[in-house]
């Protein structure tokens, strides 16, 4: 079987990393879709791909930001 110019295209899929639309992306950080919006408008939350007019999140990219995100509580002075 000879192969098509579709199975160029489908292996490149395979190696594509997934991407999320906003509001798939806003679910597992809990938050609202409007928050990512208002964010990506102001220049913070995790980095983004726009494709033509339509905005998606990269998975990867936002585990990394998530992790970012991670802070260690502060001691009080009191407790020390």
């Amino acid at each position: 079987m000879q192969p098509t110019k579709n199975d160029g295209a489908a292996d490149m899929a395979r190696h594509l990393r997934p991407l999320l639309t906003v509001d798939l992306a806003a679910t597992p950080l809990s938050m609202a879709r409007q928050t990512l919006n208002n964010w990506r408008s102001r220049g913070y939350g995790p980095p983004y791909l726009k494709i033509g007019r339509r905005v998606f999140y990269d998975v990867a990219d936002l585990h990394a930001w998530r992790d970012a995100q991670r802070r260690l509580p502060m001691r009080s002075e009191a407790d020390q």
